[in-house]
């Protein structure tokens, strides 16, 4: 297999995302691997700035060698994106190997679309649609401008060993997102900080299958550890999530809006089966709501949640309106260390005004087993 390094002389380019992107191209259709080393010798520094994306094709590996891959100063553009319908690629980091997003950007949720700045989107760190064997590795990713991968259509990924460090700059860094279309999705081994979800489903009229999560110990300031939902009639299913743990500093003020949530938003009207088939088991939260529900969800067990901290609920919900909810199970939770006596059954929290509870009579299937308090356990 073809192994080039980008530091050659006949891949100078005027630009740091020009001679990646020349490198890439040599391989050919056949694939092979580019190594990024950590010095630069056009520009004699130890960082690369990429003003685009390199854009990857199928068979093609990139290895960062302790490079460090800053995203230029208001440029809008993603670091790495791929051709549509490539596979079998892979974007791997070895030693201390960073994705930086330098600078912060005026671009936000809150200013996309207006001063003439593009969509939030633009600046995921790398974009990666319908795509299918995609592998992403040991990589550490500093300050993300949004999410630092997005994942549209995607199919057989793997995604592990990242560490982030990403708060608290902008509110909106997130770890992963994955959108309508993707299958057989695994993240594992996740540590650090992000701003937002640290991972992020969401499917809006395309199914969403086979997600896989294991071992995510972050500290979302300003998010969930994961997040999954749907608008319209999108329908996510098959999701196995295992060991999620709020790292967060037990004094410091911010802390993870929860360890999962179902929902971002309040969205009773939607069908339970929009969300099904979900099995989480060893959380770790000191959020106000460790699991918090927003929207309708079915045929799920959630077992092994301990809480912890300032946690006052192990279950609870911010939605006004009451919700279905279909065969759902709570197994062994626990009211841990400093905690208020959680109330996992009630499904309530006090923080919101006129909130109402998914009640007994809202619900089919719906149980709790094994409750226990700090005494007790």
């Amino acid at each position: 297999m073809l192994r080039v390094n980008a530091a050659e002389t006949r891949f100078l380019r005027p630009d740091d995302s020009g001679t990646i992107q020349a490198a890439v191209d040599c391989l050919g259709p056949e694939g092979g691997t580019v190594v990024i080393p950590r010095w630069n010798a056009r520009t004699g520094k130890a960082e690369w700035r990429f003003d685009r994306p390199v854009v990857l094709k199928s068979h093609a590996t990139i290895l960062l060698d302790n490079a460090l891959i800053v995203q230029e100063t208001d440029r809008f553009a993603h670091l790495f994106e791929a051709e549509e319908g490539a596979e079998k690629i892979a974007l791997i980091g070895e030693g201390n190997a960073c994705l930086s997003g330098g600078k912060t950007s005026r671009l936000r949720i809150t200013t996309e679309g207006r001063f003439g700045l593009p969509a939030i989107e633009s600046v995921s760190m790398c974009v990666f649609r319908k795509v299918s064997e995609l592998r992403i590795e040991n990589l550490e990713i500093s300050d993300p401008h949004w999410f630092a991968f997005l994942l549209e259509d995607a199919k057989k990924v793997s995604v592990k060993n990242l560490r982030f460090n990403s708060y608290p700059v902008v509110p909106e860094e997130g770890g992963v997102l994955v959108l309508g279309g993707c299958q057989d999705i695994s993240v594992e081994n996740l540590t650090g900080r992000t701003g937002f979800d640290t991972i992020h489903v969401f499917s809006d009229h395309r199914e969403i299958s086979k997600l896989y999560a294991r071992n995510i110990l972050t500290d979302p300031a300003r998010g969930s550890l994961v997040t999954v939902r749907t608008e319209e009639d999108g329908k996510v299913h098959d999701v196995d999530l295992s060991v999620l743990m709020d790292s967060s500093d037990f004094y410091e003020k911010a802390r993870s809006g929860s360890c999962l949530a179902f929902g971002r938003f309040e969205r009773p009207g939607a069908g339970a089966d929009s969300i099904s088939r979900v099995n989480a088991r060893d959380l770790y939260s000191r959020a106000v709501n460790a699991v918090e529900l927003l929207q309708p969800f079915s045929e799920t067990r959630i077992e092994n949640l301990m809480t912890f901290g300032d946690n006052i609920y192990a279950v609870g919900t911010r939605s006004k309106k009451a919700f279905l909810v279909e065969n759902v199970a709570f197994d062994h939770i626990y009211d841990g260390a400093g905690s208020e006596p959680n109330n996992a059954s009630s499904f309530i929290s006090r923080f919101a005004k006129d909130a109402k509870p998914v009640s007994t009579k809202d619900v089919s299937g719906y149980t709790v087993e094994h409750l226990y308090t700090q005494e007790e356990a």
